[in-house]
């Protein structure tokens, strides 16, 4: 009897957005640094700064990306995870605009558009000010456990394998 084939545990990429001297803008970077020693063993973790194309397009193969940013166009302090999976499919969901020159579901389109379908999404956390030399909101600053416990949730999820609903839309684009 054949011993059952068993996956391989799935890589995720976590690419952290974000400037320090930006006020909330350094959410991201604040929550990652609140993550379990558990949570930052299961994933890769890249600061990028601003997102680009090219992280994206870069990935692992067969890997899971999780993109942290914080973002105008949602409330202050409120944290909201979106899958790629349901920028691709236009959900009603608040898409929030990152402060970035291309907002955050245009570079995630060119990515897939270049490299194919990804797997994973976004943990983003809404600010209220990126001036330069500003601190964190009040609002954002309360929601950093929030925002890292979040973060931890989709990384424990990935690498668990547990969001086949996710890979199964992108196996049915390809």
């Amino acid at each position: 009897m054949e011993a059952p084939m068993i996956a391989p545990p799935t890589t995720v990429t976590v690419l952290v957005c974000g400037s320090l001297d930006r006020g909330d803008d350094a959410a991201a970077l604040r929550a990652v640094e609140l993550l379990r020693p558990e949570s930052r063993r299961q994933a890769r973790i890249e600061v990028v700064g601003q997102l680009g194309v090219e992280q994206l397009v870069d990935r692992m193969p067969g890997g899971t990306v999780i993109v942290v940013d914080a973002a105008v166009g949602i409330a202050p302090g409120r944290v909201v995870r979106m899958s790629f999976a349901d920028l691709r499919s236009g959900a009603r969901s608040p898409v929030p605009r990152s402060s970035h020159e291309l907002p955050i579901p245009e570079v995630v389109a060119i990515a897939e558009l270049i490299g194919g379908p990804l797997v994973g999404g976004l943990v983003v956390i809404g600010g209220l000010d990126f001036s330069l030399g500003a601190s964190c909101s009040p609002q954002v600053r309360d929601a950093l456990p929030e925002l890292a416990h979040q973060i931890e949730h989709a990384i424990d999820g990935f690498a668990a394998g547990i969001h086949e609903e996710t890979r199964t839309a992108v196996e049915a684009a390809r």
